[in-house]
């Protein structure tokens, strides 16, 4: 697929998504600190042509380990209890 196209239907790489998901907790606790009571990841699998979940579209791969994310949510937690 070209890059344009892969790009435009929300592809994310094994290196691209960890890193955006990265940034986007990063604002959540930015947006903590200056009164957000609530977030929510709304698509956690992929859908159809959508690439962007955490998941694939089969529930088999995780994008991201749990492993990785566990210490990733409990930094978010954590910055709620501030």
């Amino acid at each position: 697929m070209q890059a344009a196209l892969v790009a435009s239907i929300g592809y994310w790489g094994k290196v691209v998504l960890p890193c955006a998901y990265l940034k986007q907790t990063k604002t959540i606790e930015e947006l903590i600190e200056r009164g957000l009571s609530a977030a929510i990841h709304t698509q956690i699998t992929d859908v159809e042509n959508e690439l962007n979940g955490l998941l694939s579209y089969d529930r088999k791969v995780f994008k991201i380990p749990a492993k990785n994310l566990a210490p990733v949510h409990k930094r978010v937690i954590q910055s709620m209890e501030r």
